[in-house]
């Protein structure tokens, strides 16, 4: 039984690893692609508007992730506190995981 549970968690791990390499490997692939893109802005005339802006996003506050989810389901803040501070602990406020979460919960009549 010790040997079955040690492959499966090598098992486990190596696709894991796997996993993660392909990750690495797309957001290296993006970052060429990002890279391609400004250098072609660059080679533009100062005239040619752009043809592709960068814009940062940053996650979300506790309280911003708690105002979102009380619009969302038409509810008073203070009444998912619980439920705020569930998602944010889960997604710490990235605004993409936050919608996601909160769909799943709306679609298993959670809330």
């Amino acid at each position: 039984p010790a040997d079955s549970e040690e492959k499966e968690l090598l098992a486990e791990s190596k696709q894991e690893d796997e996993e993660k390499q392909q990750e690495e490997m797309e957001e290296h692939e993006f970052a060429k692609l990002i890279h391609l893109v400004q250098q072609k802005q660059k080679e533009q005339d100062a005239a040619t508007p752009p043809f592709c802006h960068m814009m940062e996003i940053s996650n979300l506050s506790p309280n911003a992730v708690g105002q979102f989810i009380a619009d969302s389901i038409d509810r008073k803040v203070t009444d998912v506190q619980a439920i705020t501070e569930a998602v944010y602990s889960k997604t710490l406020g990235n605004i993409f995981f936050v919608k996601q979460a909160l769909e799943e919960l709306v679609r298993k009549n959670a809330i």
